[in-house]
């Protein structure tokens, strides 16, 4: 089973996933512009884009990944990243 690092500040969430498997997925073009990449990763936000992705991988392999958590006390770094779908 795959684990994923799910990033969080005081204000918001975000999802670390590889951009090939969002690609591999086939849900790249249902991502929102609130979500951000940085070196072939992408930070899912939590509301609708990381859903998305769950939904998608279960759907895929018949199981959920595991996530880990990072917290921040500032901002989370994935917030200076670019956005994803522009």
């Amino acid at each position: 089973m795959k684990t994923y690092k799910f990033h969080q500040d005081i204000g918001h969430g975000w999802l670390a996933v590889p951009v090939d498997t969002i690609n591999g997925l086939g849900i790249r073009q249902k991502i929102t512009r609130y979500s951000y990449v940085n070196e072939g990763t992408a930070y899912l936000e939590e509301d609708c884009d990381m859903q998305c992705f769950m939904d998608a991988y279960e759907q895929a392999y018949d199981v959920l990944p595991e996530i880990d958590c990072i917290i921040y006390n500032g901002e989370a770094p994935c917030r200076n990243y670019s956005r994803l779908n522009q």
